[in-house]
Formats: C-alpha cells, sequence, structure tokens
C-alpha cells in the first residue's frame, strides 16, 4: 500500500469529506500509511497514524485548531492576525511532539490559509493524546 502525503490528502479534500465514513470503515482504506503522521508522549506513547485516524481526528474536531502560535511569528502580528476579520485559517494537526523534560509541546499541522505545513507550538496536549485513545479503529486484516 502506497504512503499518502499530506499535500495530496488536501488537494483532493472535498473526495475525503465526501467519503469519510466509508474510508472509515473499510479496514483497507482506514489503514492507508501517512507520511510523517504520528502521535508521539515522552514515554508514555508513540504511535503511528492511519489516514481513518486523521479523518476521526479532523471531522471529528478533535485535532482542528484556529488560531494556534505559530513559530516563527512574533506578538505584534499575532495581535494583528487574531484582529483581522479577513484572515480565517485553520491549522489541521498531523504530527503531535510533547516533551515533558523540556516542558514543550510541537505538531505539524496543513494551514488552510498558506496552502502549506506548519510547525505549530500546541498547549493541554493531554486533550490530543484523549482524542486519539479514543478512536474507533476497524480491526486490521492480515
Amino acid at each position: 500500500m502506497s504512503t499518502l502525503k499530506i499535500q495530496d490528502i488536501f488537494s483532493h479534500f472535498e473526495w475525503y469529506q465526501s467519503y469519510y465514513l466509508t474510508i472509515i470503515q473499510n479496514p483497507s482504506q482506514y489503514y492507508q500509511p501517512v507520511e510523517a503522521a504520528e502521535i508521539h508522549f515522552g514515554f508514555l506513547s508513540e504511535q503511528k497514524l492511519y489516514l481513518g485516524d486523521l479523518l476521526q481526528l479532523w471531522f471529528g474536531h478533535k485535532w482542528i485548531e484556529g488560531f494556534a502560535a505559530v513559530q516563527n511569528k512574533n506578538v505584534a502580528q499575532s495581535v494583528q492576525y487574531l484582529q483581522s476579520e479577513q484572515q480565517t485559517e485553520s491549522f489541521y494537526l498531523f504530527s503531535i511532539f510533547s516533551d515533558r523534560l523540556q516542558d514543550q509541546s510541537t505538531a505539524f499541522a496543513w494551514s488552510t490559509r498558506e496552502q502549506k505545513i506548519v510547525t505549530v507550538n500546541i498547549s493541554q496536549t493531554l486533550d490530543y493524546y484523549l482524542g486519539f485513545i479514543g478512536l474507533a479503529r476497524p480491526k486490521q486484516v492480515g
């Protein structure tokens, strides 16, 4: 089975939205690998994420962020960004790394405004982890 890239998913995003329920019920489609999609919570868990996982997390609104502190943006830009009603942006997270030793959590996400992968700082990583472990996954074939 070929590995999907995040860019591929978002270039056909409407199709994935339309067939979301079919995909998450079919193990061969659900377990389609997605490049760099993973969740890493220190020593607690390191788990590969599949297409079905991401679709459930995104369309269940568990892993979508509105404004997030995008790395390399300064405070003035962030305030201006929040005040602008014309700039709407969502971040579809697909890879989360939590490092408790450094008290820092980051994620890779698809930016709907920039149409590219960005790095975001996140807080409250436990909510993301709980959203992930609460997924209903079909039984893997083979």
